[in-house]
């Protein structure tokens, strides 16, 4: 039997033992995760490779809620830093921080929390952000991080 069937079945087998009334923690877990990814700065006209590497603090709970929704609690903290690897002498350096957490419940599935943190370039001021994405996978019910780069954090911009 493959494992995905595996516990699909021991997930059905613990939901129909659950009272209607009840909510129940599936996990509770907090973990450092290492980053490292290679991003262009998308806010200059010049070709870029900053080597970022850091870390994510993750605290993280999944709970199944009585209505058969998914409870996500999360708090990341991110600490990255990197330099351009096509200046090798003389590059600036580059170092982003924040914090963020949410509480959301949502039908069973996957689903994605995109936080921005400003990237601060040691040689001039830009609107660069890395956006780190925490992708929830339901079979697992850990998160899947990566960064990306962006030029705004998102936020809608006024007319």
């Amino acid at each position: 039997m493959n494992r995905r069937l595996l516990i699909a079945i021991v997930a059905l087998l613990a939901l129909a033992a659950i009272p209607a009334s009840a909510q129940v923690k599936l996990l509770d877990i907090q973990q450092d995760v290492p980053l490292a990814a290679t991003l262009d700065n998308p806010c200059t006209s010049a070709i870029e490779a900053i080597a970022f590497t850091g870390t994510t603090h993750l605290n993280q709970q999944v709970w199944m809620m009585p209505g058969g929704t998914t409870r996500l609690i999360v708090s990341e903290s991110t600490n990255i830093q990197g330099i351009n690897t096509l200046m090798p002498f003389g590059s600036p350096t580059y170092t982003g921080s924040g914090a963020d957490s949410i509480d959301v419940e949502f039908n069973p599935g996957a689903a994605s929390i995109y936080n921005a943190k400003k990237v601060i370039n040691s040689a001039s001021p830009d609107p660069f952000y890395a956006i780190v994405s925490l992708d929830f996978d339901p079979a697992s019910l850990r998160m899947n991080i990566g960064v990306q780069s962006s030029c705004s954090d998102g936020s809608p911009v006024a007319p």
